[in-house]
């Protein structure tokens, strides 16, 4: 029996490899001469779950405008209408491109989580201490959960940069802009997150639990032998 739990922690290992891959890609397209760019990565191209409510839209691009205090002069403002329509064409066909990517890494982290759970029962089934592991899963579901949300927002505010009245209000579309980008480098580093405590946390536990069996393992073979 010790034997097939090795086997799991195995196979679990094997799968941890596989499900925190580098993000599939990372994206920019230049907004204005300045390298005023609207970076996007694996994107889901499901529209159902962003607000686009056009009163809600104009609140949210009015607190942008505030809170990140933009000011554009008159050149400026007519650089941006200048390139803007090309800049939310490309952002629209970035999010199509980019939707199965996403939908791939939020079920690979989802799946993750659920084969570590399982793991843990089944240790805990057979006595094996997994107090540390346990704690370790549920930090693993918190930065999950986060990734999520994060990713939400992200979506939201692709969403608000491709239908932003552009050339009507150029600094709105800046602020767009400017929240895209934040949420952007939100998301990766949340990514980013997820790998390195899969990699240096949770990987070296399972090996130990594995080697503890291994070890009880070969004691108990070498008292039956005698």
């Amino acid at each position: 029996m010790k034997q097939r739990i090795r086997n799991i922690i195995g196979a679990t290992l094997f799968a941890l490899v596989f499900s925190v891959a580098p993000l599939a890609v990372a994206v920019s397209s230049n907004a204005d001469s300045t390298a005023d760019t609207a970076t996007t990565t694996s994107t889901s191209s499901d529209d159902s779950k962003v607000d686009t409510d056009p009163v809600k839209l104009k609140d949210r691009l009015e607190g942008l405008k505030s809170s990140l205090k933009i000011k554009l002069n008159t050149a400026e403002q007519a650089n941006l209408k200048a390139k803007c329509k090309a800049a939310q064409t490309i952002t629209g066909k970035l999010n199509d491109r980019f939707g199965n990517s996403v939908t791939t890494r939020t079920k690979a982290y989802d799946n993750l989580s659920r084969h570590l759970t399982d793991i843990i029962a089944k240790l805990k089934e057979k006595g094996v201490d997994v107090t540390k592991l346990q704690s370790q899963s549920t930090e693993l579901q918190a930065k999950i959960a986060t990734h999520k949300t994060d990713l939400a927002s992200y979506k939201q505010t692709l969403s608000d940069v491709k239908t932003t009245d552009c050339v009507a209000d150029p600094t709105a579309f800046k602020a767009a802009l400017t929240s895209a980008r934040t949420a952007h480098d939100k998301l990766v580093a949340d990514t980013v997150a997820i790998k390195t405590y899969v990699k240096d946390t949770i990987k070296p536990t399972l090996e130990e639990i594995r080697k503890t069996l291994e070890a009880q393992e070969s004691t108990t073979n070498t008292t039956e032998g005698q």
